[in-house]
């Protein structure tokens, strides 16, 4: 029997980081087997090295789910909730949250993962997952979060025009799609209103708020709702 899958990245909203992104890539669903991949990747805005944590602060799962941690090619035992690591200045890590399903039961499962600077606790990213074969439990509760997933912008690298994917599971009043230089500043904005569940497509031609075409390099793309955010990497050759 192949089991369903049905996935759900959330955005929790929570980021007090300056010096590092947390930015969810893609989900691996091998549907045979049970297996999940949150696949992810963090990178250090800094010029300098900078040391980590991830931490497992949600592990809510039935009896024969089995979730893991993952940084670069090392993936750590179950029991393990917190991966200290350091990334060099300007540099990148892979990070992923492994998921094994054993058995045919129906469940849900729900992981809080924090990344945080070892150096100062104040300064985290928290992103929450979820995975079900259970779609039935997903009926949305009148207080839910309007979840999107903000899939990958293609092409990518680009250079006249890309296009920027994104689904969203919940109805939601507002959606802001925004692009940041590595500088933080905030060089374009789309706003979205009472936005339906669905699939959407926005496109961006490399230009500032006032038309004036941006010089090449690496820009934040970042999908805002009331309670979501999520924000990935792009770059633009010209």
């Amino acid at each position: 029997m192949k089991k369903f899958l049905l996935i759900l990245l959330l955005g929790a909203g929570i980021i007090s980081a300056q010096s590092f992104t947390f930015t969810p890539d893609t989900t691996y669903i091998v549907q045979d087997s049970g297996f999940v991949q949150f696949d992810c990747t963090i990178e250090n805005l800094s010029g300098r090295n900078l040391g980590l944590r991830a931490i497992r602060l949600e592990n809510d799962m039935p009896q024969n789910w089995i979730s893991s941690l993952c940084v670069g090619i090392s993936c750590y035992p179950p029991e393990t909730d917190t991966v200290a690591f350091v990334i060099a200045g300007g540099g990148s890590v892979h990070f992923s949250l492994d998921v094994t399903i054993w058995g045919e039961s129906l469940g849900s499962g729900t992981w809080l993962i924090r990344i945080e600077n070892s150096s100062d606790s104040s300064e985290f990213i928290e992103e929450t997952f979820i995975a079900t074969n259970n779609p039935s439990s997903l009926t949305t509760p009148s207080n839910s979060p309007d979840t999107f997933i903000l899939q990958p912008a293609f092409p990518n690298p680009f250079n006249q025009s890309i296009t920027i994917p994104f689904q969203l599971i919940y109805p939601s009043e507002k959606l802001i799609l925004s692009v940041i230089d590595t500088g933080g500043r905030l060089v374009w904005q789309e706003t979205l209103h009472h936005c339906q569940p669905g699939h959407y497509k926005l496109q961006w031609l490399g230009s500032d708020i006032s038309g004036h075409t941006l010089p090449s390099g690496i820009y934040l793309y970042k999908l805002q709702s009331a309670k979501s955010i999520l924000t990935r990497k792009i770059t633009l050759l010209k």
